[in-house]
């Protein structure tokens, strides 16, 4: 072949390399209905407006009693305007069914199988109206945090998704999700905002383990009953980066609700509750309750209409960084509202800062056991609207071991 032929095909060749280079990633779209009983991929996935009344859970995946299966979503996936209505749990997704084909279990539920989100997520305004929740996914797993049922690779992205069924049950709600049991882990960033439950959890009901390996933020979301962005009720959940709060409201626990025994939350890293609105932002009504602050945290502007902005019945600690209370109003404790206990163990400092309260407490309002060890522990401008201790009200033990300690 002589220089001259050669040179002119790899012109050819390279005129059309752009094209290829340029050429988006093949997109899938479903219009109907799936069951997944074997091992599945989806690449850049787009589902929008399936609506469905099956009466067994998930308006477009369902997934029964096949654990050895695995359903991957790869590259950008988007879940918009899909609903279940007078059916089962889930719009998108039902990971596992509501009874056991196994009678001698005394467990009414069949778990279902692994599902994997390799990319970029999202689930906006998905709607059911089962009783029970679950506006987008409903979940019922076996899996751990090594082999999660559920798990996200890339952000995940949640709005607008609602449950707008009633129910006076327990373990009900979810505007987003419903997690009765096994394990979800979001490895990347994930955003949960303005989903809503006409019961418990406006974004998660969560009575299985979660852990947020990136960070979380919860903005707007509302349930009317309990948990406006998060009720744990049972599980276990675990944010390991910076998580928010913000805006979001429900009757008790406008941010968190934990209404269960050895129900916990851990925070690994800065936690921020702002602006939220209800009885108690964070509420831990179990005696067996945990909550875990392990860098800091930091409460601002809650409107409370009754008792503290954080309300404990079980056990709080926190062990590094600052504990601070500012601008929050309530009805017992316009800070801090404790029948447990509290714990505060940090080279940090500790300070309640302009909280108000209609009767008892401006800041604290302890029946428990406080302890409060500090660089610095400062109560500052706290007031109460009934002349009932402008900064602490005490009828438990309480010990403020501050390096310095400050009252104003």
């Amino acid at each position: 072949m002589s220089h001259t032929k050669h040179l002119a095909d790899l012109l050819k060749v390279c005129s059309i390399l752009p094209a290829l280079v340029i050429m988006p990633a093949m997109a899938e779209s479903l219009s109907e209905r799936q069951v997944i009983t074997q091992d599945k991929t989806y690449k850049n996935l787009t589902v929008d407006g399936i609506s469905s009344s099956v009466a067994n859970n998930g308006g477009v995946f369902y997934l029964e009693d096949v654990q050895d299966v695995l359903l991957t979503f790869k590259g950008e996936s988007k879940f918009v305007n899909n609903s279940i209505l007078n059916g089962g749990m889930g719009a998108v997704i039902g990971n596992g069914w509501l009874s056991t084909k196994d009678a001698d279990k005394w467990n009414p539920y069949t778990p279902g199988g692994h599902i994997l989100f390799d990319g970029d997520t999202l689930f906006m305004n998905n709607t059911t109206n089962n009783a029970n929740g679950a506006g987008a996914i409903f979940n019922y797993g076996i899996g751990t945090v090594d082999n999660p049922d559920i798990l996200f690779n890339g952000e995940a992205e949640f709005i607008g998704n609602s449950s707008t069924g009633v129910s006076n049950s327990f373990c009900v709600g979810g505007g987003a999700i419903y997690h009765r049991d096994g394990m979800i882990v979001f490895n990347d960033d994930a955003n949960f905002v303005a989903n809503s439950s006409a019961s418990k959890g406006g974004a998660i009901m969560a009575a299985g383990g979660i852990v947020f390996r990136g960070e979380a933020d919860f903005e707007e979301n509302k349930a009317s009953s309990q948990g406006g962005a998060l009720a744990i009720l049972g599980g276990n959940v675990v944010f390991e980066k910076e998580a928010s709060f913000k805006n979001n409201s429900a009757n008790a626990g406008a941010a968190i609700s934990m209404d269960a025994s050895n129900a916990s939350v851990t925070f690994k890293d800065f936690v921020l509750f702002d602006r939220n609105t209800g009885t108690a932002t964070l509420w831990n009504n179990s005696s067996t309750g945990t909550v875990v602050f392990e860098n800091g945290a930091k409460f601002y502007q809650n409107t409370n209409t009754q008792n503290g902005t954080l309300q404990n019945a079980g056990d709080v600690t926190l062990n590094s960084g600052d504990f601070v209370f500012m601008h929050n109003t309530g009805g017992n404790g316009g800070g801090l509202k404790n029948a447990g206990t509290v714990t505060v163990d940090t080279t940090g400092n500790v300070l309640f800062d302009t909280n108000i309260t209609k009767s008892t407490g401006g800041a604290v309002d302890n029946g428990g056991t406080l302890t409060l060890t500090a660089a610095n522990v400062s109560f500052l401008g706290n007031t109460s609207d009934a002349g009932y201790a402008g900064a602490i009200f005490n009828s438990g033990d309480m010990s403020i071991l501050g390096a310095t300690n400050v009252f104003s």
